[in-house]
């Protein structure tokens, strides 16, 4: 297991040593698609297939209404209109301090006409809310505008259609968003890794490394310890067509590994749905 940025040099030698010997050089954590090597395994899902497991969500099925405001992800946003090409979508702006909050966005990205946002959520037309704000706080703001407003239908007896929140997944990292509204707005995210500390391996894991080191472990931890069982044995046995034949899970996150474009690449991401029961459906 290599850090794979230290110089050209030294990485032209390591695997050419590498393949001379048959045996694997691995990334656990970091995008390496700029070098290429038969011995070369890359641990973090590839970017190319994530985008596989939101395929039901942009397929025509749903209406897509991807939410504005004054500061976007910039990159979320790409990725997402790229994924929305096929779908019916529907633009809003939303800004807090404007009394009705949601508005249509004009082809300029100027404000348009006011959105009752509890009549928008009554239609029956399944939705997928994309929010696509960068600023923390708008994203708090937007999920639990959302939420509420499905509570007082529900609560009011009026019918409406169903619909999921597509998160980005940097959200799951911030202090700022109430955890809650993901429940509350059946949000779903596609991660690379899904570590519940509930699961029985993670736990024996976990109460392991915190005796040793006092402290609870890393992303980095988890990945090492697959990279470790994965991997190890494959150091005297040699690399063989296995990898391609099978999903391994060392811990608790699968393994997919392909050949492509020049090294192997692991293309198992993970779809992480928070559901309204309180409950989290991992595929």
């Amino acid at each position: 297991v290599v850090k794979l940025t230290e110089s050209e040099e030294l990485k032209r030698w390591l695997l050419e040593f590498a393949q001379e010997r048959m045996v694997p050089v691995v990334s656990p954590l970091a995008d390496i698609n700029a070098i290429q090597s038969p011995v070369l395994f890359q641990m973090q899902a590839e970017g190319d297939h994530k985008n596989e497991k939101l395929e039901g969500i942009f397929d025509g099925s749903r209406e897509v209404v991807m939410i504005y405001t004054s500061n976007i992800d910039s990159d979320f946003n790409r990725e997402m209109t790229a994924l929305a090409a096929n779908a019916t979508v529907t633009k809003l702006n939303y800004k807090f301090d404007r009394g009705s909050f949601f508005y249509r966005r004009n082809s300029d990205g100027s404000y348009g006409e006011e959105i009752d946002i509890v009549e928008f959520m009554s239609s029956r037309s399944k939705k997928a809310y994309v929010v696509l704000a960068k600023n923390e706080t708008d994203v708090d703001r937007i999920l639990t505008t959302l939420a509420s407003t499905k509570s007082s239908i529900v609560a009011r007896s009026i019918s409406y259609g169903d619909y999921l929140v597509v998160g980005n997944r940097k959200w799951k990292q911030s202090n700022t968003i109430e955890k809650q509204s993901f429940f509350r707005n059946n949000t779903l995210f596609v991660v690379p890794y899904y570590a519940n500390r509930s699961n029985e391996n993670l736990r024996i894991f976990d109460s392991r490394y915190v005796k040793a080191y006092d402290a609870l472990p890393t992303m980095y931890s988890y990945r090492g310890y697959d990279a470790a069982i994965i991997f190890c044995r494959k150091m005297f046995e040699g690399i063989d067509g296995s990898f391609l034949e099978q999903t391994i899970t060392p811990l608790a996150t699968p393994y997919t590994f392909a050949y492509e474009e020049g090294l192997y690449v692991n293309n198992y991401w993970i779809r992480e749905q928070y559901n309204s029961n309180f409950t989290i459906s991992v595929e």
